[in-house]
């Protein structure tokens, strides 16, 4: 991330203050929370996705794309679409600009082409400022209301590890926050970090999240404690050094040195 601009006033009906507060001025994570649906996208609500049938025929168009690919990494491809996005947009809106933004599945749209991957998600509104930290409420938000539901029912229907999922969406989150850290002060973010790893919400709530990141001994880096199956798409390869398995970090590899 470079400088972070700041929100002179916020306004919950303004696409373009819905765009600084999910991006903070960064044109690579703009233009993913949306007020209204453009022409050009499907617009599939959220909510409809906790059916098996309906997620397996959405993401089955998807793997039109990459014929051939074993389904499970076709269904955590297209979570690291939405879940980074979720993730990102969610804590960025909390943690810099004390946004909350609504997470109600019933209320949300997720925008894709027809057989694409996740591009956007379409909100009733573009949320509440509030005065004091909202970073861990935000969190906590995240996971309990919004993925946990989610994650639950694509596990389920569509036969596939949970801590996979689960993990997916770690990885953003420990990205994005020490990003956000690292330019307004890692104090600011210290609590949310915690939470993030912490086995126990402060409500009480197991924190499914806990474990599944850890830092290498030698190099400091985020290693998965759950491999993504990301190295199994031809031309996407692996997370590289992040990848538990020696298969991902040598997919990752290959596709580094074409």
């Amino acid at each position: 991330m470079s400088e972070i601009p700041h929100l002179q006033a916020f306004d919950g009906a303004d696409q373009r203050c819905l765009d600084l507060v999910t991006s903070a001025g960064h044109d690579y994570l703009a233009g993913k929370f949306l007020l209204a649906a453009p022409g050009d996208k499907v617009s599939t609500p959220l909510a409809a996705l906790l059916d098996a049938a309906h997620f397996e025929a959405v993401t089955a168009d998807y793997g039109l794309r990459h014929p051939g690919v074993d389904r499970r990494a076709i269904v955590s491809l297209w979570s690291l679409f939405y879940l980074s996005t979720v993730g990102i947009g969610v804590i960025v809106a909390a943690t810099v600009y004390g946004v909350r933004l609504p997470l109600a599945l019933q209320d949300l749209c997720v925008l894709h082409e027809k057989g694409g991957p996740p591009a956007a998600i379409l909100l009733p509104h573009g949320g509440a400022r509030h005065d004091g930290p909202v970073g861990v409420e935000a969190l906590q938000a995240l996971v309990r209301d919004h993925c946990d539901p989610l994650i639950e029912a694509i596990a389920r229907g569509q036969k596939v590890s949970k801590r996979m999922l689960w993990n997916n969406l770690v990885v953003y989150l420990d990205w994005v926050i020490r990003e956000i850290g690292a330019h307004i002060g890692d104090d600011a973010v210290a609590d949310v970090l915690t939470a993030l790893h912490a086995p126990q919400f402060a409500d009480g709530m197991k924190n499914p999240l806990h474990g599944l990141l850890r830092r290498d001994g030698t190099s400091c880096e985020p290693v998965r404690k759950v491999c993504c199956l990301r190295y199994c798409v031809p031309g996407v390869g692996g997370c590289g050094g992040m990848c538990p398995l020696p298969e991902g970090r040598a997919a990752a590899q290959a596709i580094a040195a074409e």
